[in-house]
């Protein structure tokens, strides 16, 4: 799953912020690279620190067959809202309008295994403890239910 052929070749603006990944995404990305970049948050959660991504080499993903969901998922990016999960498709992606419909089912249906087993109250706090401030909520261009309709 890949925006690369509507991508706008903006360098990266999707790769800034805190990134999340759990066990599993951070093991096949280091054992990849060579390189562990992630601190851990909880369980089996880690992130990747504010700024450009590291692995981020001359404007390209250099993880890009081994992306963690939140990175796989992006322009969406996962929310907690009333004590359930949502996909934000957030406006600083400049290829965000240009979404095709089978990537925002395949969005959702990673989402899904994802948070599968996740309380959605772990995630908000991830959230509120390093994504406050990453995006803005005024330029989301639409949201979908990760469970439900």
């Amino acid at each position: 799953m890949s925006l690369l052929h509507v991508c706008t070749d903006c360098h990266g603006k999707c790769c800034v912020g805190r990134t999340m990944a759990n066990d599993e995404e951070r093991a096949r990305i280091v054992a990849h690279s060579g390189v562990d970049h992630f601190v851990h948050w909880s369980g089996d959660l880690h992130y990747l620190d504010r700024g450009f991504c590291p692995y981020l080499k001359n404007g390209l993903c250099s993880v890009q067959d081994l992306k963690p969901f939140v990175c796989q998922i992006f322009p969406f990016v996962p929310r907690v809202v009333g004590g359930e999960f949502w996909l934000y498709c957030v406006g600083e992606c400049d290829a965000a309008p240009n979404l095709a419909s089978d990537f925002v089912s395949n969005a959702r249906a990673l989402a899904q295994a994802f948070f599968a087993n996740r309380m959605p109250q772990d995630y908000a706090r991830y959230w509120s403890e390093n994504k406050t401030r990453d995006f803005d909520d005024l330029i989301v261009l639409f949201k979908i239910k990760v469970f439900g309709d």
